[in-house]
């Protein structure tokens, strides 16, 4: 198989993109000539180039062999006929051609010549094809001309002129395969050298037209040390892309850098691909993303609303521009938004699933439970083998309709679909701990966890042998825990919190000391450390490690919340609610602190509020601790069972 042929059925089905221009192309080859010399190329390279423009999603008209000029001219004019209707045409012609007295005439293979006088009557000229191809001469037009042979006759003052003279493009681009007044070679193989550099260019992505006949030049030249020619008079300001550059590349390190927080970097790239390429809608979206993250919404709304005039049917608009709104708080926005994207199911099934199930988490904070469950059950019909989805549902069964069973039968789905993701092992092992009371079975699912992800599963595992009081068990797993990265300071902090919680004190110290000596930067060994002196009854040390971590950042809130747990449970009011309040000041800050329980579950601001007010109480402070719930109710807007709950304490105890 000819090489460009193998290059083109290998990448056929990747380059074709659905062009909202419509482009046509007249392809000729003329090589079976009566009365002058045969050619063996031009109609192998016709059906080449016919290939070529039809993969590029052009309209072909291929024409080969033709015996007489009023065919010749038929075939153009069918051409022409067509022009109209079709914002970019192309014409490539490969066979004989001449010039006589400045003008350029192409040969019909039957067609005999003995004056020049007869050439031009008989033969075609240049400018008749010219004419037909320019009907929009707004528009791309370009003509290819492989046709730079010698002077078929014997006695003409042109006998000695070789090849074609020069055109005016006339707001066109005309092609030579080689100078004016040169000869080019037909080429020893099926193809010829100009013909399989071209085609090869043509394909390329992201290269404009100009730049495709300046790589042909090159290659020819540096084949044949023959030089090519072009002479353009394209109108319109910006190049013009036969492929238009996707950036697959680029795009996925986007994805990769905003996968790692590194979102300037992320936004430089989407930056720069908008630049090179501005109707790059996808490129608009990754913009709009790298915006929402870095919390710039009038941004990324401006980005996403050249990414909807360039495509509109691309449904991840309004999925991101939804999430968007949601975060604003902004819900019916939101749930409008989604509506949208939803709209255009037939036309992305996966998208439109997204955005059913986005949907429904607005549902969800609505408390409009039965529109919520719908929505999932239509993602996961347009979407009924993708574990995601059902994993959504099961979520909505445990967490809001208290359905343990229905749960249970989507968490099992999942595994189902996706049996080597850890995560779904642990979700319905979480299930049977939390919610069914079924210790076995997710013992059994810790285990596939651990066999899959030893590394980050272990320690859940161990955690959970710890609960059940399987002491022998959880100390092996936290050992091997160790044993897996003798280095890591982390394992060492998780075994040392372990042994302290079983009264195994000195082991938790030279753990701890362990943890210090391999990484001297980090707090969360003093917050596991603290725990065991207060576990000791150390309340100096348990007080001076978290002071440690103060020191080390004091922008981070979860020093000052556990000291000030610590001053609660000593009965100090006072520096409790100090601390508390330093707390809340910290997490209200720009740096996006939070802090964890024990457990490693963020701990929202209403419920330091809420710690508050009870001290407040305590100390019969009623106007103060009415407040402070006036707090709380503000910071639960979002989560409206707490915000019911918050408004009957302030119903019960606030006038």
């Amino acid at each position: 198989m000819n090489k460009l042929l193998l290059i083109l059925s290998i990448f056929i089905c990747f380059i074709f993109q659905a062009q909202k221009e419509k482009r046509l192309a007249l392809v000729i080859g003329n090589s079976d000539y009566q009365h002058m010399d045969k050619l063996k190329n031009p109609v192998n390279d016709a059906v080449l180039m016919a290939q070529i423009f039809d993969s590029l999603g052009f309209e072909v008209l291929l024409d080969t062999n033709i015996t007489t000029s009023r065919k010749f001219v038929k075939s153009i004019s069918d051409f022409g006929a067509k022009r109209d209707s079709f914002d970019v045409g192309f014409i490539f012609y490969a066979g004989h051609g001449m010039q006589v007295d400045g003008k350029n005439y192409l040969i019909p293979t039957d067609e005999e010549f003995s004056t020049e006088a007869e050439v031009k009557q008989f033969a075609v000229g240049a400018e008749v094809v010219m004419d037909f191809l320019t009907k929009q001469t707004d528009q791309v037009n370009v003509l290819i001309l492989d046709a730079c042979r010698n002077n078929p006759l014997k006695n003409s003052r042109s006998v000695n002129v070789g090849g074609l003279a020069e055109m005016q493009a006339k707001g066109s681009l005309i092609a030579f395969s080689t100078t004016a007044g040169n000869v080019a070679k037909d080429g020893n193989g099926n193809h010829s050298v100009y013909c399989i550099s071209l085609g090869k260019n043509m394909l390329i992505e992201g290269i404009s037209i100009n730049q495709v006949f300046r790589n042909v030049r090159r290659e020819v030249f540096e084949k044949t040390g023959q030089s090519t020619v072009n002479y353009d008079q394209l109108t319109g300001e910006t190049e013009y892309y036969l492929v238009q550059n996707t950036f697959t590349d680029e795009l996925k390190q986007i994805d990769d850098l905003i996968a790692d927080e590194k979102y300037l970097a992320a936004l430089e790239i989407a930056s720069h691909i908008v630049e090179l390429s501005p109707n790059n809608a996808i490129a608009h979206y990754k913009k709009a993303i790298v915006y929402s993250y870095l919390e710039k919404n009038e941004s990324a709304h401006k980005s996403l609303d050249k990414a909807f005039t360039l495509d509109s049917n691309y449904v991840k608009i309004y999925n991101l521009r939804g999430i968007i709104y949601a975060e604003q708080k902004k819900y019916d926005l939101a749930i409008k938004e989604y509506e949208r994207g939803i709209a255009l199911a037939e036309i992305d099934p996966i998208g439109a699933a997204y955005c059913y199930n986005n949907r429904a988490t607005q549902y969800e904070r609505l408390r409009e439970f039965d529109k919520a469950l719908s929505d999932y059950n239509s993602a996961i019909a347009l979407e009924p083998e993708n574990a995601a989805r059902y994993n959504s549902r099961a979520i909505f069964y445990e967490e809001y309709l208290k359905d343990y069973d229905l749960a249970l039968l989507d968490f099992t789905k999942v595994i189902e679909l996706d049996v080597d993701e850890p995560d779904n092992w642990y979700n319905r092992a979480n299930l049977y701990i939390e919610k069914l009371n079924e210790n076995k079975k997710a013992l059994a699912d810790l285990n596939e966890c651990v066999k899959l992800d030893p590394e980050n599963y272990l320690i859940e595992r161990a955690k959970f042998l710890y609960r059940q009081k399987d002491f022998k068990n959880a100390e092996n797993d936290f050992n091997t825990l160790v044993d897996l990265d003798k280095n890591y300071f982390d394992s060492y902090n998780e075994r040392g919190l372990f042994f302290g919680l079983i009264g195994e004190y000195d082991k938790a110290h030279k753990d701890f000391a362990k943890s210090i000596e391999l990484d001297t930067t980090s707090r969360s060994v003093y917050y596991y450390r603290h725990k065991i002196y207060e576990k000791q009854g150390l309340i100096e040390k348990q007080k001076a490690d978290l002071l440690k971590t103060i020191a080390m950042d004091p922008k981070d809130p979860e020093g000052y919340y556990y000291l000030a747990i610590m001053y609660e449970n000593k009965g100090n009011m006072f520096k409790a609610v100090k601390n508390y309040n330093i707390a809340v000041t910290c997490l209200e800050a720009p740096e996006g602190y939070i802090i964890s329980d024990g457990n490693g579950d963020e701990i929202p601001k209403y419920k330091i509020y809420l710690k508050v007010a009870e001290l407040y109480k305590s100390a019969d402070e009623i106007e103060m601790m009415c407040e402070e719930y006036q707090k709380a109710l503000k910071a639960a807007e979002d989560d409206l069972d707490e915000k019911g709950e918050i408004q009957e304490l302030i119903n019960a105890a606030c006038k």
